[in-house]
C-alpha cells in the first residue's frame, strides 16, 4: 500500500472512491497549502491584498482545521479546492499502516499535522514564497506576519504557536470561525484580530500594550494585609506554606481553638433552648463560625477568612442587649471576647484590622468590589492564567469572593450581624496582592503579557471603586 502511485485527478479519483469525507479533505488542504506562495505572481494587481490574498487566507484554515481536529470539521464550511498536486506521497502516508492508526479520520488527523512538503520544498516554490514572506514582513501595519507565521507552521508540521496543545487547538478553531462580517473589513482588521489570538495565548504583549505597561509605575508596592500574599514558587504563583505567625507559646494555639470552637457550640445550644426571639439565619450562621474554627495552626488566608467573623460578631452585640434576655446577652459579649482575644493573637489579623479601619470602604464601592472579583476569579481559570497562577490561589481567591458575595446577598441578616465592609477590603487587597507580584514579574523582563492582561481587565473594572 505504501507504494501507491498518484499520478493524475482520475487515479485519485478512483483512490478516494471508497473513502470517508475526512480523506478528501485533508488531501485537498494540502495540495492548496503547497501551491500557495504562487500567489505571490498577482501582488501587482490592484487591490490585491483585499480583493485577492485575503479571500484566500481565509479559506486555508477550513480545510486544513476540519482535517486535523475531526470532532469540529462538521461546525465548518468547507469548500473542497479544485486542483489536485502532489498527493502520492500523503496517500501513502494514509494507506500506511503507520500513518492510518485506528480509522480514517485518525490518519487524516495525523496527516494534518505532518510537515507539508515530505521531501524538500521544490526550488521555484521556494523563491515564491521568500517573495511572499517578504511581503508579509513589509506590510506589517497591517498584520500580514500572522499569516506568515501560519503558514511556516503548516510547512514545517509543527503547531501554529508555541502553546500548549489545548491552546493551540483553541486558536486554530477560532481562526476557522471567524465571522464573515470581520472578513468584509478587510486585512488590518480581521488580520489584527488574529494576532490578538497569537499574542494572548503566546503571553506576548501588543503594541498598545506595550504602551500601557511603559506607563506603569517604576516601583510595585508592598503586598498589604489580607487573606492571600501569593509568591512565585517554581514559576507559578501560589501561597506560601510557612506557618503563620503569632503569640501563642508552646500548645497553646490548639487548645484556645478548641476552647473557642466548645463556646460557639454550648452558646449556640443555650440560645435554642432559651431565645424565642431568634432569627434562624443568625443561629446557622453562629453555626458556621463554629464549624469553621481552625483546630491548629491555620494557613494566612484561613485565618484571615475566619477572623473576619470578628466583625459579624460585635456588630450583634448591641442587637442582642435589645432583642435577648440579660444573661444570654451577656454570655454573648462573653463569646466576641473570647473569639477577639483567639485571633487578636495573630499579627497579621492585628495588621489588617489596622488597614481596614484607617479608610473603611463605602457599601457602593463594595458592591464594585464584588463585580470586579467575580470577574477576576473567572479570569484567574482561563487557560492562560493556568500557566503562571496556581489553581490553589484560584480556589482560595473564590472562597475570598464568594464571603463578600454571601454578605452582600443577605440584606435581612446583613441588617443584625453582616458587616460587608470588611469583606470588601479583604477582597479587594487579596486581588491586589496577587497582581502586585504578577507586575514585579513584567518588570523583572519575564513580560507575560496575560498578566499583564489580566491586570488591565481588573484595573479597568475598578475604576469606579
Amino acid at each position: 500500500m505504501a507504494g501507491i502511485e498518484i499520478s493524475s485527478a482520475k487515479d485519485l479519483k478512483a483512490w478516494l472512491e471508497d473513502k470517508p469525507t475526512e480523506v478528501s479533505v485533508v488531501l485537498a488542504s494540502r495540495a492548496a497549502l503547497r501551491v500557495f506562495p504562487l500567489l505571490i505572481k498577482s501582488s501587482k494587481y490592484h487591490n490585491f491584498d483585499k480583493a485577492i490574498l485575503l479571500p484566500v487566507c481565509r479559506g486555508m484554515p477550513l480545510p486544513w482545521v476540519a482535517a486535523k481536529y475531526p470532532t469540529h470539521g462538521k461546525g465548518l464550511k468547507v469548500s473542497a479546492p479544485a486542483f489536485w498536486k502532489s498527493v502520492s506521497l500523503d496517500v501513502a502516508f494514509l494507506a500506511s499502516g503507520e500513518g492510518r492508526g485506528e480509522d480514517w479520520a485518525s490518519a487524516s488527523s495525523a496527516l494534518a499535522r505532518y510537515r507539508l512538503w515530505p521531501n524538500d520544498m521544490p526550488k521555484n516554490m521556494q523563491r515564491h514564497w521568500r517573495d511572499m514572506a517578504a511581503y508579509f514582513n513589509e506590510n506589517k501595519q497591517d498584520n500580514w506576519h500572522v499569516w506568515k507565521k501560519w503558514y511556516e507552521a503548516r510547512l514545517n508540521g509543527r503547531p501554529t504557536l508555541n502553546a500548549s496543545s489545548a491552546m493551540n487547538e483553541e486558536v486554530d478553531l477560532a481562526i476557522a470561525k471567524i465571522a464573515d462580517k470581520d472578513w468584509k473589513k478587510g486585512p488590518a482588521h480581521v488580520n489584527g484580530l488574529i494576532a490578538k489570538l497569537f499574542a494572548e495565548a503566546e503571553g506576548e504583549l501588543l503594541p498598545d500594550e506595550v504602551e500601557d505597561v511603559e506607563s506603569m509605575p517604576q516601583e510595585v508596592p508592598s503586598q498589604r494585609p489580607a487573606s492571600l500574599r501569593p509568591e512565585w514558587q517554581n514559576g507559578r504563583l501560589t501561597l506560601p506554606s510557612d506557618p503563620l505567625a503569632d503569640d501563642f507559646t508552646g500548645g497553646d494555639i490548639e487548645q484556645a481553638f478548641l476552647s473557642l470552637k466548645n463556646s460557639l457550640n454550648d452558646f449556640i445550644k443555650d440560645l435554642k433552648e432559651n431565645e424565642t426571639n431568634v432569627d434562624g439565619r443568625v443561629i446557622k450562621r453562629l453555626q458556621r463560625m463554629a464549624d469553621n474554627v481552625p483546630l491548629a495552626t491555620p494557613a494566612q488566608h484561613e485565618l484571615i477568612s475566619f477572623a473576619k467573623y470578628e466583625k459579624t460578631l460585635s456588630s450583634m452585640v448591641v442587637k442582642a442587649h435589645q432583642e435577648w434576655s440579660d444573661i444570654t446577652a451577656a454570655e454573648f459579649e462573653t463569646l466576641v471576647w473570647q473569639f477577639q482575644k483567639v485571633v487578636d493573637k495573630f499579627p497579621e489579623w492585628r495588621s489588617f484590622k489596622e488597614e481596614a479601619n484607617k479608610e473603611p470602604i463605602s457599601e457602593e464601592a463594595a458592591e464594585n468590589v464584588h463585580q470586579a472579583g467575580e470577574a477576576f476569579a473567572k479570569d484567574m481559570a482561563s487557560e492562560i492564567a493556568k500557566e503562571f497562577i496556581s489553581p490553589i490561589v484560584v480556589t482560595a481567591f473564590k472562597h475570598v469572593w464568594t464571603y463578600l458575595d454571601d454578605k452582600l446577598s443577605h440584606e435581612a441578616v446583613r441588617n443584625y450581624a453582616i458587616d460587608s465592609m470588611f469583606a470588601a477590603e479583604d477582597t479587594v487587597q487579596s486581588l491586589s496582592n496577587i497582581l502586585k507580584p504578577l507586575l514585579t514579574d513584567y518588570m523583572k523582563g519575564i513580560k507575560r503579557g496575560a498578566s499583564i492582561r489580566l491586570q488591565k481587565n481588573v484595573l479597568s473594572r475598578l475604576e469606579a471603586f
